[in-house]
């Protein structure tokens, strides 16, 4: 386990404010160079959204699956920090979310649920991921509205299979870090997220992607069928953030999303 600093850069708006905070950051077998950048959630408010397109919607009982770096500090506001949340807000109705919950003083559990028209397809960790450490998350849903996790390259398969026909999500963000409404904002960073439309990523997939715990950030996705692929690689005009899928949907951060540096 090495230690590294990282120098978070908080863009409001169109302005870059000079203020600086600093944190040491223990960080599992992650390669790190130069400007290598990360999007930072205070667990208070904020988010990062990218809006609705094919690329990144859960609809008609396809196979689905999700990949990002996450490192929290955090289970964030309310004890639901969202990581990912492709759903309305309030009700929390249709499409998929990933957030924090079950929190104690050293770690958190993790959940998956998507809304359907019968029983939701829900998914639980049974285990608390600690704090201040990087995990690397993927969430597989197939054609029978089974969720698996997968963490840190292993799977977690004791879930509630969902039943009926999924609720679309086609009019809902893509939102990242929090809701659109400034509410479960996680605390920690994101480092990378992918989304694999009508593909279900097998435990060999995963593999790849996870890469023995290394965190390559400037990089293609190993694994094809990628329709989403936001690196965080650099703050290209302040609160925008690149997707360098085929459909090069790009986002932006909201209220107290941050770019965060970090450095060796």
């Amino acid at each position: 386990m090495k230690k590294y600093l990282f120098l978070i850069l908080i863009f409001l708006c169109t302005n870059v404010h000079a203020d600086s905070v600093f944190r040491n950051m223990t960080m599992k077998g992650v390669t790190v160079g130069p400007g290598f950048y990360t999007l930072y959630f205070n667990g208070v408010s904020g988010y990062a959204s990218a809006p609705a397109i094919a690329g990144n919607q859960v609809f008609g009982n396809q196979g689905y699956s999700v990949e990002f770096w996450t490192y929290l500090v955090s289970s964030g506001s309310g004890d639901t920090g969202r990581l990912m949340h492709k759903s309305n807000t309030g009700s929390s109705v249709g499409g998929l979310r990933v957030f924090t919950t079950g929190t104690n003083s050293i770690g958190t559990k993790i959940q998956a649920t998507l809304d359907t028209d019968g029983t939701d397809a829900n998914c639980l960790t049974t285990a608390r991921y600690n704090f201040n450490t990087w995990h690397h998350i993927v969430v597989t849903l197939d054609t029978s509205l089974n969720l698996i996790f997968y963490i840190d390259g292993a799977a977690f398969s004791a879930c509630t299979q969902g039943t009926g026909n999924i609720v679309t999500d086609a009019t809902y963000p893509l939102q990242l870090g929090g809701r659109q409404d400034g509410v479960s904002t996680m605390g920690g960073n994101l480092g990378k997220v992918r989304i694999f439309l009508n593909k279900v990523l097998s435990q060999a997939e995963v593999n790849t992607l996870y890469n023995g715990g290394v965190l390559v950030q400037n990089q293609s996705s190993p694994v094809a069928g990628v329709t989403a692929e936001y690196n965080m690689d650099r703050p290209h005009s302040g609160t925008v953030f690149t997707d360098t899928s085929i459909y090069a949907n790009n986002g932006s951060l909201a209220g107290a999303a941050a770019w965060a540096i970090i450095s060796n």
